[in-house]
């Protein structure tokens, strides 16, 4: 048998007594600050604010979002518009108060959606309209009237109701006449 005259040196690692807790903790503060650098970026993304940066838009008195969707965006579908304001700003009405900061999209995404289809739960003449586009291949995206105040107030009777840049297509019973308007 071999003998060994020297005792074997332990690792430094070895050496070391290890108290759990400190590590732990350590661990616990590297992982909560990773979640909070993290999770306004991945909010944004899940959000589906990852199209386009957006401005800071100071609120004045008498402004109401229709208004500054008009100013900002001339030409442009302001009810789709006052949409996605709501939606980047996490707000569901249209009350603004003075002095407010609220972030306008500086740029509204290449793929937006033209034709929207205004529709209530429960309607059967709806979910004919919206199956009747979707077989003709038009991209048409939902817009529940009893979930927006404006909405209701314009089209509340009126569901379904076609929009195509902001106007009114048709409304009521929809059929297939309506795709020749929509080309």
């Amino acid at each position: 048998m071999y003998v060994m005259t020297t005792p074997l040196r332990q690792s430094r690692r070895a050496r070391r007594t290890r108290s759990s807790w400190p590590a732990r903790l350590r661990n616990s503060a590297v992982l909560a600050g990773a979640v909070l650098a993290l999770s306004p970026g991945l909010a944004k993304v899940a959000d589906g604010g990852a199209q386009g940066a957006s401005a800071p838009v100071t609120v004045q008195p008498g402004d109401t979002l229709w208004a500054i969707a008009s100013d900002r965006y001339p030409g442009s579908d302001v009810r789709a518009r006052v949409w996605q304001i709501e939606q980047v700003n996490h707000l569901s009405g249209q009350t603004l108060r003075p002095g407010e900061t609220i972030r306008v999209p500086s740029s509204w995404p290449a793929a937006s959606v033209k034709v929207y289809l205004v529709t209530r739960d429960g309607c059967h003449l709806c979910e004919e309209a919206a199956e009747m586009l979707r077989q003709a291949g038009v991209e048409v995206a939902l817009r529940d009237v009893d979930a927006d105040p404006e909405l209701f107030r314009l089209y509340d009777f009126r569901v379904p109701v076609v929009l195509r840049d902001g106007k009114v297509v048709a409304e009521g019973r929809v059929d297939s006449s309506l795709l020749l308007r929509l080309g």
